[in-house]
């Protein structure tokens, strides 16, 4: 955006400075630009450089344009489909569970402890291969309630997870009515098992 806006920077100015703290939304962010642009060295831009470079930007914001129209579909369709399980894991991990299921259909079929490795197939048959442990995540990792729990507890809360999960995934596939009331439940009981082994690690228990 920023070089799009500025173009060739002898053109930029106080107005300017101020115009593009405005379009990006941070206006230290624009004064760092600001003052990089004035002490910045090289060799000069052809006007055919400097339209390359232009039109490399234009197509990068069309590219974010588009990746933003796709996530704000994406959205719609995961809120009306899969309420709850949108409601639980957000938008990404919901699209890349049922994408790696095959189908919704599919993975209402698998037991929880699938769910919580899926993703991790190959790592699992080497460590079937080799007798060695095998790993406690797959896609789940990426979870924010996996990624706040201390290292010796991601194991058990990826296990929780996976079974909310499960039960998030059937009721979206069997229920008439769609509503994400019963994914803020499963959420609410996941934050209060977090809460809970936190307070037992620091023996307030």
């Amino acid at each position: 955006i920023a070089v799009k806006f500025i173009g060739n920077k002898k053109k930029i100015n106080y107005k300017k400075k101020k115009e593009l703290g405005i379009l990006i939304m941070n206006q230290k962010e624009a004064e760092k630009i600001f003052e990089i642009s004035k002490n910045s060295v090289g060799s000069k831009l052809s006007s055919y450089d400097l339209s390359l470079i232009e039109n490399l930007s234009s197509k990068i914001l069309l590219m974010l344009d588009f990746k933003n129209q796709l996530i704000a579909f994406l959205n719609r369709k995961l809120k009306n489909i899969v309420p709850n399980l949108f409601t639980l894991l957000g938008e990404n991990l919901t699209a890349q569970l049922i994408a790696r299921a095959g189908s919704l259909k599919n993975l209402v079929k698998f037991p929880s402890s699938t769910i919580q490795l899926l993703g991790a197939e190959k790592s699992l048959f080497q460590a079937l291969k080799k007798r060695t442990k095998t790993p406690k995540f797959g896609l789940l990792f990426n979870s924010s309630f996996i990624i706040r729990a201390s290292s010796k507890n991601k194991g058990k809360i990826s296990r929780f997870l996976a079974n909310k999960c499960s039960l998030a995934a059937k009721i979206d596939y069997f229920s008439l009515v769609s509503t994400a009331l019963y994914g803020k439940k499963l959420k609410e009981q996941l934050k209060n098992i977090l809460k809970f082994w936190k307070t037992f690690d620091m023996g307030e228990i």
